[in-house]
């Protein structure tokens, strides 16, 4: 199945220092649902983060002000880049804001990455990961990435890859 996800209270946020305003940012996620799109993403979570102007979010609370009460099939989540919130800073899932997260990380993290993956599935919520700089990664590498997220243990994942050209010598 695919899902349309839109990122632009995230991505767009390295153009404005994610400084959509708070009514903004509300009106974007608004419009988005009123779209039917499936998926929308309401930008980061990260520790400490904590400008109401701003899609970048302290806590998991913090976005539930900009959601609707109907969520009406629509997802609503946020992304972590790993390393940037402690788990313990991350509310269980409550049905009042987010279910679902997308968790980046680099080749180095993958083993802490899925570590951190599988305590936010503990917590209630649905996890994407989504790996970065896959160009650099060996073939080797994104083999036993996409063996390891296959692992029935994990109760997770979507899986999401970065577009990259990938050119042999």
């Amino acid at each position: 199945m695919i899902s349309i996800l839109d990122c632009t209270l995230r991505d767009g946020g390295y153009i404005n220092d994610f400084n959509f305003g708070r009514k903004c940012i509300s009106e974007i996620i608004s419009s988005l649902a009123q779209a039917k799109i499936e998926i929308i993403e309401c930008g980061f979570l990260k520790s400490g983060a904590n400008d109401p102007d701003k899609s970048l979010f302290g806590s998991v609370s913090a976005i539930a002000m900009h959601l609707p009460d109907n969520k009406d099939g629509t997802m609503y989540v946020a992304m972590i880049a790993y390393g940037d919130i402690p788990i313990e800073e991350i509310e269980p899932y409550d049905g009042t804001s987010i279910s679902g997260i997308r968790l980046t990380f680099h080749e180095q993290d993958i083993d802490r990455a899925f570590d951190f993956a599988n305590r936010l599935s503990d917590k209630g919520y649905k996890v994407f990961i989504q790996p970065v700089g896959t160009a650099t990664y060996t073939d080797k590498a994104l083999l036993d990435l996409i063996e390891k997220v296959n692992t029935p243990s994990h109760s997770i994942w979507w899986i999401h890859w970065e577009p990259c050209i990938r050119t042999t010598s």
